[in-house]
């Protein structure tokens, strides 16, 4: 019997790589987060009748959910924030009935939406992670995964591959 391994996986919706790449992972998100937001397309989106109040509520109860699930452990470069910004940025202003030519700022959408940037989102999460694992005993898996050493041995040289520590220093 030959046992091959794969190169990737979907497991609990996310993407698990023999690299640790999240591409695919944040690709994936993307389009269910899209998903998501095209089920309400007709039924709220362009609902005159209902506030945007409402609709913001709504998309970050039902898209954000869906495109975040799983961000607390991702070791994110700045092209992923960049990718997931500009869906953020696509369904508000969506949402808010603002298009490409009405020229509206960025900072201008969010405040209208009275919502903040995918980056602080992202950041909670990761930090409300990060404090529930420290509290965790010593003996836990994760807290080991995360806070663990190698014995021996040492990265690469260059520009190695960003570690998940590595991001919560930089944010820290």
């Amino acid at each position: 019997m030959i046992l091959t391994s794969a190169s990737k996986f979907c497991y609990l919706g996310s993407y698990l790589s023999n690299t640790i790449a999240m591409d695919d992972d944040i690709t994936a998100r993307i389009a269910k987060g899209c998903t998501a937001f095209g089920g309400l397309q007709h039924r709220l989106w362009c609902e005159h009748g209902v506030s945007l109040k409402t609709k913001v509520e709504v998309y970050r109860a039902v898209v954000l959910t869906t495109l975040l699930f799983g961000s607390e452990c991702w070791t994110l470069y700045r092209k992923h924030i960049k990718q997931l910004e500009q869906f953020h940025m696509r369904c508000l202003r969506k949402i808010a009935g603002i298009r490409w030519q009405d020229r509206v700022s960025n900072t201008r959408v969010l405040e209208l939406c009275g919502i903040s940037g995918i980056e602080a989102f992202l950041l909670q999460s990761q930090f409300r992670w990060v404090g529930h694992v420290v509290r965790m005993p010593d003996f836990r898996i994760p807290k080991q995964a995360c806070f663990g050493q190698l014995a021996s041995g040492c990265r690469l040289q260059g520009g190695p591959v960003r570690r998940y520590k590595d991001s919560l220093k930089i944010n820290l």
